[in-house]
């Protein structure tokens, strides 16, 4: 029997997996919201064969899945947590896809066993109401070592995405917003993207400045590699996504809610608890907090 498998929160990374299971044989079933309403029911995904979207569902009390996907925003994970268990929507396998770090107590209430977290360092973008690009990406996707990921590991080979588990997951996921620091809120000030502010040597340096302040608190808090080691890794990473736009830049355009208080915000709180200097991150963050305006987390 195919696995009955939901996307909890279908945007931009909700539509692509969803997509590519079901065009891997899976039952895939997608809730979301304003962004999945405006897609049509044919779309590419880069340059490849139209394919149909999976089934689009509004209510789902009282269901079981599989599997599920959450793949809304860090700032949106515990409302979806909370909407899922007052449904009595149930599952074998929970998997977590957001971006940032999430805190223990986001996941008070769930069964811990049964959750799955991916590390995604590939980019995606809704290009139109027809097309998603996909950009790839070397380090792929990551998963952290639970009783679940193996069964994952697999549904996602299935899919054609590449994938693999991690046994320093919780390191792989601060480098992962050591990323997101370093050019999220940046390219919202500069208006351009990865590879844009890659190439100008001004914007490159405030980058390199970027990484190094974020590595200084990550490190005071996680198993970190050395810093050289991690300034690398972090400018291939980027590196390979120059055509994208961050994340956080596509929502701010899109006038939605952003995750720069859960990015830029949470390295600068951290900070000043372990009195750590991260003065061009306060200043980056301050200047990208004027743009967004209300638009951020208060």
């Amino acid at each position: 029997m195919k696995n009955k498998i939901l996307i909890f929160g279908a945007g931009t990374i909700g539509v692509f997996i969803g997509t590519k299971l079901k065009d891997a044989g899976f039952d895939i079933t997608l809730k979301g919201r304003k962004r999945l309403d405006q897609l049509n029911d044919i779309i590419h995904i880069n340059d490849s064969v139209q394919t149909e979207l999976p089934h689009r569902a509004d209510r789902l009390d009282n269901t079981k899945f599989d599997v599920i996907f959450v793949t809304v925003k860090l700032y949106d994970l515990l409302p979806a947590l909370e909407e899922i268990s007052s449904r009595h929507i149930s599952y074998d396998t929970l998997v977590l896809t957001q971006n940032g770090i999430q805190t223990d107590k986001i996941l008070d209430g769930s069964d811990r066993k049964k959750i799955v977290k991916i590390a995604i360092f590939e980019g995606y973008t809704i290009a139109s109401k027809d097309k998603i690009l996909a950009q790839d990406n070397l380090r792929g996707w990551q998963l952290n070592e639970s009783s679940g990921s193996e069964s994952i590991l697999e549904i996602l080979g299935k899919a054609g995405i590449k994938a693999e588990i991690s046994k320093n997951f919780d390191t792989i996921k601060a480098e992962k917003m050591l990323i997101n620091c370093s050019v999220s809120a940046l390219s919202i000030i500069k208006d351009k993207t990865i590879g844009n502010l890659m190439n100008d040597s001004e914007d490159r340096s405030v980058v390199i400045k970027l990484i190094d302040e974020t590595y200084s608190v990550l490190c005071a808090k996680y198993n970190m590699r050395p810093l050289d080691q991690v300034r690398q890794i972090t400018i291939a990473s980027l590196e390979a996504n120059a055509s994208h736009y961050p994340s956080l830049y596509q929502d701010f355009k899109r006038g939605e809610k952003t995750e720069l208080d859960y990015f830029n915000g949470q390295i600068i709180q951290w900070a000043k608890e372990l009195n750590i200097p991260v003065h061009v991150s306060e200043e980056i963050y301050n200047k990208a907090k004027q743009i967004l305006g209300s638009n951020t987390r208060s």
